[in-house]
């Protein structure tokens, strides 16, 4: 979904490096459980209760001369226990200098000015205690500085490889902290502390399997470690997201009060696409901390999921009050007021929003893409490259205005340079690798294009579904599943407690096969609004499986209908019928003809190489499981089919129509008849006309919806035919012929 593409320029930034909340042995480290290794938060849970770092202590003396002051800062530390400690007078002269000369002010006023004078370490532990200060006070240069000076009189020194190695991280470089660090541990290998910061490196690394060890060496130590427990989640994230969340129950059961924890189980049960349970671990977050920012984005975009457009906005206006210059929030509000049907305010806010950060460019120029302003989109994105030139995102939104050429400088020059300076982020990488694709392929370099489709498909797909759970044997019992639990004979007849409805009009077929753009030529009419792509469906057929439901009462129907019928509200206004057009309802017509027997279902069809193409060659962000892998997207259109097989014989014929793409492009007018008579609609010429539609478009797509209909995308594949890898088995392959014949074309 656009809007949340957008949206995730922001947020995944954020969301990239996530590390829990502790106090280090005397380094109050701000517990954050979600943030970055440098982020902010409030602190949490002791992590190493026997410290072996020295805690710092000062004492000052004052000496008069002249009326000049003097204040010798005389620092000493207790090593190993408290009972070894050293006196303030011995370490008087470990100690760092500080002079203060009185200057009188015109006014009468007096101030004093601090100026280093000397540094003199005699031993590592002056210069230690005087590094953790200048950690413990944001200081990292100095701090790095003050720590190397020890380890060059103490190379083994284990707390300043640990120390050494946290403000390696804290600044990003990772391959430095991962040696300090790994060294701290073999020095100490049993220490929960260095342990635990070696994980959070791992898992900045890519290196899960290694993080995931040194969490649970670390659990040896102390199982009941929340903090642990979290960082274990977080590694577990990017492998397995039903281990994440048992880890991250157990880290909210021995601490209940962490908004971080909560966060991160919102985080995680977004992911595996349970958006209810999201959602209360989210407000359980927010609850308990009302100024986490993070939670607010994660929580809009599980509100924008649900289709919960007014919780949304009284959500985000009580975020964008509290943080009035975060300029993320505030994009946030304005997607809201748009899906809400208040363009004109969420214009402003963007207006408003881009004038204060001209980061947000980025997402002002996908909003204005949503509404088919592409032209003035293009400003928007080269004002974000003129903030911030190192980034994917807006070179993506200048490839879908075909913005391929700007100020006789192409794309492609402009974008190449970038790839190799944006680092480990996977989204913007996959963002940049996407544009270039497009433009190679505006440019014919068809072999070139696929490529970069191929580099793109490889960081999305680690970026969003390499923890996210596709097993083929899984797809295919689910499928043998939907095909045993409905037959013709329950289908033909109407439970009690169905509804009798025919407000909804569902729209399916496999994702990217032309579902958006018969949407927006049945929402022309003036008698139908699209509800977009809600995913009530999905969410609810879900909780029946994991309840192991297989036949529903007449109150648990009614339930259904009238929770849908309400969700659709928003959207309906003053119109008859509402066009819901998630695609990947196909795999629940049995579940939804069941609530609503009197519902038009439409199944669009399109070439099975062309559509699978179309899905590789395609960003969704964080969408479909089976995207960005070629042996996955052939096996689950396989499956598609077959499936859809199981539909056309049991569904009534006067509930089902299936209709080519190819023949829609081809022959628009008696297509669009054949479709506006099925749903019972008077002809009306404007449904010939789907690009004048003004309706905010928020999938991939956004361009080809706007555009005249078209026939360039029919046999797309054999552009790149010797380029094809796995998708290259579905040539020949065939849907069977469709339900019935088209009307004929009018004289």
């Amino acid at each position: 979904m656009i809007a949340f593409k957008a949206f995730s320029v922001f947020a995944l930034s954020v969301w990239a490096f996530s590390f829990s909340a502790f106090i280090l042995c005397g380094l109050k480290s701000n517990c954050i459980g979600f943030a970055s290794f440098g982020g902010t938060g409030s602190s949490g849970a002791l992590l190493y209760k026997k410290a072996q770092i020295p805690m710092t202590i000062a004492t000052t003396r004052t000496i008069t001369d002249g009326g000049t002051r003097f204040f010798m800062v005389a620092a000493f530390a207790r090593i190993g226990d408290p009972e070894n400690t050293r006196s303030p007078s011995a370490l008087r002269r470990n100690c760092t200098e500080l002079m203060a000369t009185r200057h009188m002010l015109k006014s009468g006023l007096s101030t004093i000015r601090l100026t280093r004078r000397t540094t003199i370490y005699n031993t590592p532990f002056s210069a230690y205690n005087a590094a953790v200060n200048s950690f413990r006070q944001g200081r990292l240069g100095n701090a790095e500085s003050e720590i190397r000076t020890v380890l060059g009189m103490s190379p083994a020194h284990p707390g300043a490889l640990l120390l050494l190695g946290v403000i390696c991280g804290r600044t990003g470089r990772w391959g430095e902290a991962d040696r300090h660090l790994s060294l701290a541990v073999d020095a100490q290998p049993e220490r929960e502390d260095a342990l635990f910061w070696l994980a959070q490196v791992k898992r900045n690394l890519g290196q899960l399997q290694a993080a995931i060890e040194l969490c649970e060496r670390a659990l040896v130590v102390n199982p009941e470690n929340p903090a642990v427990l979290n960082e274990l989640a977080l590694s577990y994230m990017a492998v397995d997201l039903p281990q994440a969340c048992e880890v991250l129950r157990k880290a909210i059961q021995i601490d209940p009060a962490s908004s971080y924890f909560h966060l991160n189980m919102g985080l995680a049960l977004r992911r595996m696409s349970l958006l209810y349970p999201a959602r209360l671990s989210l407000e359980e977050a927010l609850r308990l901390n009302p100024d986490l920012t993070a939670a607010y984005f994660e929580l809009a975009a599980v509100l924008e999921l649900l289709g919960a457009t007014k919780d949304a906005i009284e959500m985000l206006g009580t975020a964008v009050a509290r943080q009035q210059d975060n300029y993320q929030l505030a994009y946030l509000l304005a997607i809201a007021y748009s899906n809400d049907g208040n363009r004109d305010q969420a214009e402003s806010v963007f207006r408003q929003t881009l004038e204060i950060e001209p980061k947000s460019g980025n997402a002002f120029g996908f909003w204005l893409q949503q509404a088919g302003r592409f032209d003035e989109s293009v400003g928007c994105f080269e004002v974000a490259l003129k903030a911030d030139p190192i980034q994917g995102a807006a070179f993506y939104g200048l490839a879908e205005a075909k913005a391929y050429r700007v100020d006789d400088k192409s794309l492609i020059s402009r974008a190449t340079p970038v790839l190799d300076s944006l680092g480990p982020n996977l989204e913007e990488k996959a963002y940049l690798c996407y544009s270039l694709a497009a433009a190679y392929e505006h440019e014919k370099q068809f072999e070139e294009a696929m490529r970069h489709f191929d580099m793109a498909n490889g960081f999305a797909y680690q970026a969003y579904n390499a923890a996210r759970s596709y097993e083929h044997a899984e797809r295919k019992q689910q499928t043998d599943n939907e095909i045993a639990l409905y037959n013709k004979e329950g289908l033909e007849v109407e439970c009690q407690g169905s509804s009798l409805s025919v407000q909804p009009i569902f729209i399916v077929g496999m994702v990217r096969s032309g579902t958006t753009l018969l949407d927006q030529i049945v929402s022309r009419h003036s008698d139908v609004e699209s509800a977009g792509e809600p995913v009530f469906w999905i969410q609810e057929s879900d909780v029946l499986r994991r309840r192991g439901v297989t036949e529903l009462s007449a109150e648990e129907l009614m339930d259904l209908s009238t929770r849908y019928l309400a969700a659709l509200e928003p959207f309906g206004r003053e119109s008859q019928r509402i066009t819901d057009k998630m695609p990947l309802n196909y795999g629940r017509l049995g579940l939804i003809h069941s609530v609503f027997p009197r519902a038009k279902v439409i199944h669009l069809r399109r070439n099975p190489l062309d559509t699978c193409l179309s899905i590789y060659t395609t960003f969704f962000g964080q969408g479909p499981s089976f995207a960005y892998k070629q042996e996955n997207i052939v096996f689950n259109y396989l499956e598609y089919m077959r499936l859809m097989e199981h539909w056309r014989s049991i569904l009534p014929q006067d509930k089902f129509l299936e209709i080519d793409y190819e023949e829609l492009v081809a022959n628009q007018e008696p297509v669009v008849r054949k479709v506006l008579e099925f749903c019972d609609l008077p002809w009306q010429e404007s449904c010939l006309h789907p690009g004048a539609n003004a309706s905010a478009i928020r999938t991939p797509s956004v361009w080809q919806a706007r555009q005249p209909v078209y026939n360039s995308s029919v046999q797309r594949w054999r552009r790149f035919g010797p380029w094809l890898g796995e998708l290259a088995a579905l040539q020949g392959i065939e849907h069977p012929p469709t339900r019935g014949k088209l009307a004929p074309e009018p004289i």
